[in-house]
C-alpha cells in the first residue's frame, strides 16, 4: 500500500519539483509495487525516471503500466516503441516479454519481441522469424507493414540490403509493400486505389477514387481548389459492377471529377450531401499535404497526354515544396515496362496492356530508388 506521502504527492506528479519530491519518498521504501500505482501514475513516474536514466526504476513503473489490466495492447506497442532505442537492451526485452504476456497473439507486439532479438537488425532474418510465428507459417500484407513500421522506429533502412539481397523474395516483397505506402494516387483512375486496398493501405486521398482531366487538376491546384464541388454543381450516376450491384458515383460537373462513392441504396440527397462534405474536405487536407516534401504522387494517364502536360502537373505538386511524380501510360504494343526519366522528379512508366498486379509490382520495383530513394541512401 502506498504511504500517505507518495498519496499527496501524486495528484501534483505533473510538476518537476514535485517529481524530485515523490521520487525521494519512493526510493526510500524498502518495497516499491507499482501495482498500487494506476497505469497513468506508471507512465508518467516511469518516463519522468527515463529522463534521469535510472534504469532499474524506469523498468518497475513501465512494467507496472504493461501489466495494468486498463492499458491496452495498442497503448503497449505505443510505449514500447517510443522508448525502443532509449533502454538498455535488456530491460528493452523484459518489457517485451512482459507485454507477450499480455498479449500473446497481437502482431505488433510478437514482431517488437523479434526486433528485439535479432541483434543484427538484418531485415531477412526478421522476416524469417516473423514468419514462424504466424498461424499458417506464411507472411501476409499486414506482417509486411507491421515489419516496415518497426525498421522505421528503430532507423534501419534497407540500403545495405538492396543490392545484395535483391534476389531474396522477403526483401523485394517487403521493398515493394514500403514503394506502395508511399504513393499517391492523383487521377486518371482508381487502378493505383484498388491495388493500395489488396495490400492493405487505406489511405485518404481527393483522387484515390477520382477520374478527372490532367489540366482541370492544374488549375485547381493553382487556385486552391476554388468552387470545387460546390453543392449546385454535383450529381450523381451508376455505374453497374461485374457482381451486378449497381453503386453511385458522384460528379463535379464543373470540373468533370467523377469518383466512386461505395454507396449502393442511400437516398440519393443524403449521399450528395455526404460526398458535397467528405470532397470539401478531402480538397483542403490534399492543399495542406502539398507542403510537405518528398511525397511521390502517381498520374495514370490513359489515353496518353503530351510529355509537357505531365511537366506543367509537376510543377503545379511543387506549388509549395519538392515532390516527384510518377506518370503511367499503357502500351498496348509492348510487353515488358519501359521507362522515360524527363526530369530528376518525374519518372513516366508504360506499362502493358495488362497492368495486373504482378505488372505493377515489377515496375515499382524496378524503380524503387526513384521513389523510396531515402531508404536506399
Amino acid at each position: 500500500m502506498l504511504n500517505s506521502q507518495i498519496k499527496s504527492l501524486l495528484p501534483r506528479l505533473h510538476l518537476n519539483n514535485e517529481f524530485d519530491r515523490l521520487s525521494k519518498a519512493i526510493e526510500q521504501l524498502s518495497f516499491v509495487d507499482a501495482t498500487d500505482f494506476s497505469k497513468e501514475d506508471c507512465l508518467l513516474i516511469g518516463t519522468k525516471y527515463l529522463e534521469k536514466n535510472e534504469f532499474s526504476f524506469v523498468e518497475l513503473f513501465l512494467l507496472g503500466y504493461i501489466q495494468s489490466k486498463q492499458t491496452t495492447a495498442d497503448e503497449i506497442i505505443g510505449l514500447i516503441s517510443s522508448v525502443t532505442g532509449r533502454l538498455p537492451i535488456e530491460v528493452n526485452r523484459r518489457l517485451i516479454d512482459a507485454a507477450i504476456k499480455r498479449h500473446p497473439f497481437k502482431k505488433q507486439i510478437i514482431a517488437l519481441g523479434i526486433a528485439a532479438q535479432a541483434d543484427s537488425k538484418d531485415p531477412s532474418r526478421m522476416l524469417e522469424m516473423l514468419r514462424k510465428k504466424t498461424y499458417a507459417g506464411k507472411l501476409d500484407q499486414a506482417d509486411y507493414l507491421i515489419l516496415i513500421d518497426i525498421l522505421r522506429s528503430m532507423n534501419i533502412t534497407l540500403g545495405s540490403f538492396f543490392n545484395s539481397e535483391r534476389s531474396n523474395e522477403g526483401i523485394r516483397k517487403l521493398m515493394v509493400v514500403n514503394a506502395f505506402s508511399k504513393l499517391r494516387p492523383i487521377g486518371n483512375d482508381c487502378r493505383l486505389g484498388f491495388l493500395q486496398r489488396d495490400l492493405g493501405f487505406e489511405p485518404l486521398g481527393l483522387f484515390r477514387w477520382a477520374s478527372i482531366p490532367l489540366e482541370n487538376i492544374v488549375i485547381l491546384i493553382e487556385k486552391n481548389f476554388n468552387n470545387f464541388f460546390a453543392y449546385e454543381n454535383l450529381s450523381l450516376r451508376y455505374t453497374k459492377h461485374h457482381h451486378g450491384l449497381e453503386e453511385f458515383l458522384v460528379v463535379d460537373n464543373r470540373w468533370n471529377f467523377v469518383s466512386h462513392t461505395f454507396m449502393y441504396d442511400e437516398d440519393r440527397d443524403v449521399i450528395l450531401k455526404k460526398a458535397h462534405a467528405h470532397y470539401s474536405w478531402l480538397a483542403r487536407a490534399f492543399l495542406e499535404g502539398l507542403e510537405d516534401s518528398g511525397q511521390v504522387y502517381v498520374y495514370k494517364a490513359d489515353p496518353p497526354k503530351p510529355r509537357i502536360d505531365y511537366l506543367r502537373l509537376h510543377n503545379a505538386l511543387c506549388k509549395f515544396s519538392s515532390k516527384k511524380l510518377v506518370v503511367i501510360e499503357k502500351d498496348s504494343d509492348q510487353d515488358v515496362s519501359i521507362k522515360e526519366e524527363l526530369s530528376d522528379e518525374v519518372l513516366l512508366i508504360r506499362l502493358p496492356a495488362n497492368d495486373s498486379y504482378a505488372v505493377w509490382e515489377k515496375a515499382i520495383y524496378d524503380n524503387y530508388e526513384f521513389i523510396a530513394s531515402e531508404w536506399i541512401e
